[in-house]
């Protein structure tokens, strides 16, 4: 059976909207990378792959940090939870267009 996320309204509480969404996905840096030979486990040593960087995602959103058993070092992001960031930034951005669409629109008048 595939784990997944429990979505439903009615295991929720504390809801608020995500702000400065956008602001904070313009801040993060997507990289390139290789896992180093130690660490990876996949079927394809070396295979390039693309992601961020935990350390960098702490200063941005470090509600998306997973850490070491430590709780001190960060690991990984929690990368399902980043598409909620993302939605926002899409929804703030579209807001925008639409704000300059107006804008231009009443320009053009």
């Amino acid at each position: 059976a595939t784990a997944c996320i429990v979505s439903s309204i009615r295991f929720k509480e504390n809801i608020e909207p995500l702000r400065d969404s956008l602001e904070k996905v313009l801040k993060l840096n997507p990289v390139g990378f290789t896992y180093k030979p130690e660490l990876d486990h996949s079927v394809v040593k070396g295979k390039k792959r693309i992601g961020l960087i935990a350390e960098e995602m702490l200063l941005v959103e470090p509600r998306l940090v997973g850490y070491e058993s430590d709780e001190a070092t960060p690991r990984t992001i929690d990368y399902e939870s980043f598409t909620a960031l993302l939605t926002g930034a899409v929804q703030e951005q579209q807001k925008k267009i639409e704000e300059l669409e107006e804008r231009i629109k009443q320009l053009e008048e």
